[in-house]
């Protein structure tokens, strides 16, 4: 059949199916968006300073909040993030995944006032997790 496409080649110009485009704008949602959406989450503005450090936080619907810091450098690091007011009596609680652990709590993450300030593994995935007090 010369001139035909296969029926397994690539049709231009169509999308692919898992690209989702934002109602209103128009543009692709990023990954972590969806997911966000699909389990109900709320982001919250996250960053630092250190270029090799990667930063993202959310809210649950139980008002936990959960940052999740992912240190790319091969040495470890200190990291100080400034909290909002109503997230400041929040007590931490943090788990490390690496190469050797898999959401091993540890205890690196220590509130005092506004200030979170962390401890991280190199080339691991640290989540701290903010709870209210009274909250576990």
């Amino acid at each position: 059949m010369a001139g035909r496409g296969h029926a397994l080649e690539p049709r231009v110009g169509r999308r692919h199916p898992d690209r989702r485009h934002h109602p209103r704008r128009g543009h692709q949602q990023r990954p972590d968006a969806r997911r966000c959406e699909r389990l109900h989450l709320s982001r919250v503005s996250a960053s630092a300073a250190d270029p090799s450090l990667q930063v993202s936080a959310f809210r649950n619907k139980d008002g936990t909040k959960v940052i999740e810091i992912i240190n790319t450098a091969t040495t470890a690091a200190t990291t100080d993030l400034r909290l909002d007011p109503g997230t400041a009596a929040a007590r931490a609680t943090s788990f490390v995944t690496d190469t050797d652990r898999s959401l091993a709590p540890e205890n690196v993450a220590h509130v005092r006032g506004r200030d979170l300030s962390v401890d991280l593994a190199p080339r691991a995935l640290t989540t701290v997790v903010l709870a209210g007090p009274g909250r576990r």
